[in-house]
């Protein structure tokens, strides 16, 4: 056998190979044959095994393989560990590169061979390699650790990078709208039209019912025809109300008049 050995004749029986080395095929007179770094033997080994994966042998002639750490990784065969690359972590020994896995949202790990991963601070989110954090542009929001940055809510808005609240930085505008999140201004998505209103934090304008409208007086004027008319403000003074009428004369297409806030 190859894994053992005879140094004089009429011996009753052979002698093992030394752990890490291996006998030429058929007879052998000495185990001269290391194993190469990467494999092992054990004594009366008849061939070189190769390390297991998240294991290394170093040197030629191993007697056994040694395992990785924590934030290392090692691939079937290996002579040396390998640091687990930034973004990456692994809390015990790893079979791949692949380690533990990419670190989550929310979190990073800048340097190689981490065990963990670092969450980001409020109003960041990690970066798509998970290497860093980036601050949360304007419009989002994020808190320790909750993960990518957030668009603000609809009726928010947010004109600073590096939101920490889902707040964000104050509610749109009385008289405007945002019924999309991540707005960047207090006028949101803009103005509400004529003949609509909202309160600050609206997500859409209200239609101005016509039981709001609770006067129309017509008045003599210079030109025969004037019109004032009179709005009910709803329940809060912070709203504020676009309208405008337009007076035609009784069976006819004739403007004679048009009243616009």
């Amino acid at each position: 056998s190859s894994g053992r050995y005879q140094t004089a004749a009429k011996q009753a029986d052979c002698d093992a190979c030394a752990a890490g080395t291996i006998g030429a095929a058929g007879r052998s007179l000495a185990c001269t044959q290391e194993c190469v770094a990467g494999k092992y033997s054990l004594s009366g080994s008849a061939v070189c095994s190769t390390c297991p994966a998240g294991q290394f042998s170093k040197a030629d002639g191993s007697a056994s393989c040694t395992g990785c750490t924590g934030g290392e990784y090692s691939e079937a065969g290996s002579v040396e560990c390998s640091k687990c690359a930034a973004g990456r972590f692994s809390t015990g020994v790893s079979l791949s590169s692949v380690c533990s896995g990419i670190c989550p949202a929310g979190t990073y790990s800048a340097a190689e061979g981490a065990t963990s991963c670092s969450e980001c601070p409020a109003g960041y989110g990690s970066s798509t390699e998970r290497t860093s954090c980036t601050i949360c542009l304007a419009g989002k929001y994020s808190r320790e650790g909750s993960g990518e940055c957030s668009k603000c809510a609809e009726g928010r808005y947010g004109s600073n990078a590096g939101a920490t609240s889902f707040q964000c930085e104050g509610a749109c505008a009385a008289g405007f709208f945002g019924n999309t999140d991540g707005s960047i201004t207090a006028e949101c998505n803009g103005r509400c039209p004529t003949g609509r209103y909202s309160f600050a934090g609206s997500g859409n304008c209200t239609i101005v019912p016509p039981s709001r409208l609770t006067a129309i007086t017509v008045t003599p004027g210079s030109d025969g025809k004037s019109i004032s008319a009179l709005w009910e403000v709803p329940t809060s003074t912070s709203a504020v109300i676009d309208y405008s009428i337009v007076l035609r004369l009784k069976g006819t297409n004739e403007v004679v008049e048009t009243v616009q806030q």
